[in-house]
């Protein structure tokens, strides 16, 4: 028998404040204002989402790595950038930003490879580390 999920947005948001904290790849000071400029529930919606968005760009940059297609990687880049830095995870929002701007300039794949493996580690780990926060997190789809 399924069990329907809790939506308590206060208890979900301090969920994931605990996951990251102390952690560098989360600004406390930015996802807090955003939770002030708002509510904790539509920084709840906005972390769903983000996450989704997380996975696709990350499955696009694979697929874009394996077919030669710069294009794929840099739009994917550009596509999470802004939403990193929005929630408060800066760091991986300045990289994905770097490496969409790079990657628009210079298409060589192999000129990039390593900032393009680590853009997708960077990637993998954070969804996962979003997803664990908060494991009712789809239900603010």
């Amino acid at each position: 028998m399924a069990t329907e999920l809790t939506r308590n947005p206060a208890v979900h948001f301090e969920g994931v404040l605990r996951a990251f904290d102390g952690a560098v790849d989360l600004d406390r000071t930015d996802i807090l204002q955003l939770s002030q400029d708002t509510s904790e529930e539509t920084v709840l919606r906005i972390l769903a989402r983000f996450q989704e968005t997380l996975e696709e760009s990350r499955r696009q940059s694979q697929a874009g790595m394996e077919n030669g297609e710069a294009s794929k990687i840099w739009q994917a880049c550009h596509k999470i950038a802004g939403s990193s830095e929005l929630l408060g995870f800066k760091p991986f929002g300045k990289m994905s930003r770097r490496l969409s701007y790079a990657l628009r300039e210079n298409e060589d794949l192999a000129a990039f490879r390593n900032e393009i493996e680590r853009f997708l580690e960077e990637a993998s780990g954070l969804s996962e580390k979003i997803a664990r926060s908060c494991p009712d997190l789809k239900a603010y789809l």
